[in-house]
């Protein structure tokens, strides 16, 4: 069994374009998988603990997803944090236990980068976000290498964390950035990105939301009114966004990634259509990726390597 700790994946210096891809290898077999949607426990007002399992057969793996948000968050030390357990299937062995921080950012940046790259309107020239953390530069990331096309940035003022993300993406020179001062000022753009972690209303009438506009939640609160008012929802599971107010009212105009990745369904279908992404990621990308960096850390004999001592006999207790 393996041990990938947060600095040994880090190290590791996966170029932005092979992990995007194999977030978007997942759509092409998420429905031969075993996906059940995540179990949510409650600590308090605002520690939660969720757990997020899932069976992948072709590769004779299953993983799950362990994450906690802790009341009391120590100061400098991200309030979320995550491991992952990899397990074969037809044989017993714990395959790997790794650090989910890095996997977790990165496949949330990269699924958001997904829905900019394929759902935006032709003429996109203004984006818009707010909520300007680790999710945010994540989604950046991805964007800035994979998309070179002219565009500008608007960013949400809040205390200097506006200037502080100008500066730490100011490398993609391709774009050029503007601080606003309103949550409609980010939401008049043709893409909006949110990674706000709460909202206790929505941030802006749906009448403020342009023609052809994308909405990526990477976060999901704040848009409930745009569930209803918008012409389509993509959504990364079916099973995933039951729980949401409205599903049975704007289920009959929801289609998921998989769906339109195969080309069962279509994506966007003009440049007047109004469409809200709700593609934060499922289990399968964490398992996924995390399989994949245990693949190159042993291809590279990097991590820990722990036996299990295994017992060797079926009868094993003693008298």
């Amino acid at each position: 069994m393996k041990i990938l700790d947060f600095k040994t994946i880090n190290d590791l210096h996966v170029d932005p374009a092979e992990f995007y891809g194999w977030c978007n290898d997942v759509w092409q077999f998420k429905d031969e998988c075993i996906l059940p949607a995540k179990v949510k426990m409650w600590q308090g007002n605002s520690g939660r603990y969720i757990t997020m399992p899932c069976v992948l057969p072709q590769l004779d793996i299953a993983g799950v997803k362990f994450i906690a948000r802790n009341v009391d968050d120590r100061e400098g030390i991200p309030a979320r944090n995550s491991n992952i357990m990899i397990q074969n299937c037809s044989k017993m062995g714990l395959l790997s236990v790794c650090d989910g921080i890095w996997i977790t950012n990165m496949r949330t940046g990269a699924t958001a980068a997904h829905s900019f790259l394929n759902y935006k309107k032709s003429d996109t020239q203004t984006m818009g976000i707010m909520g300007l953390g680790i999710a945010a530069d994540a989604f950046m990331h991805f964007v800035g290498n994979l998309y070179r096309e002219p565009m500008t940035i608007k960013v949400l003022r809040y205390k200097d964390q506006a200037e502080e993300f100008i500066k730490r993406n100011s490398r993609f020179s391709q774009f050029t950035y503007e601080i606003v001062e309103s949550y409609e000022d980010v939401c008049s753009c043709d893409v909006v990105v949110s990674a706000v972690g709460y909202a206790r209303d929505c941030f802006a009438d749906e009448s403020v939301f342009k023609p052809g506009c994308l909405v990526i939640p990477i976060q999901t609160s704040g848009f409930q009114n745009c569930d209803l008012a918008f012409d389509k929802l993509i959504v990364d599971d079916f099973e995933h966004v039951k729980s949401y107010r409205y599903y049975e009212q704007f289920k009959h105009k929801a289609v998921e990634v998989s769906a339109v990745e195969k080309g069962d369904k279509p994506g966007r279908v003009s440049d007047e259509e109004r469409i809200l992404a709700y593609c934060g990621g499922i289990a399968l990308h964490d398992v996924y990726a995390a399989y994949k960096i245990y693949t190159l850390a042993c291809e590279r004999g990097v991590g820990t390597d722990v036996d299990m001592q295994l017992p060797t006999t079926r009868f094993w207790i003693e008298p």
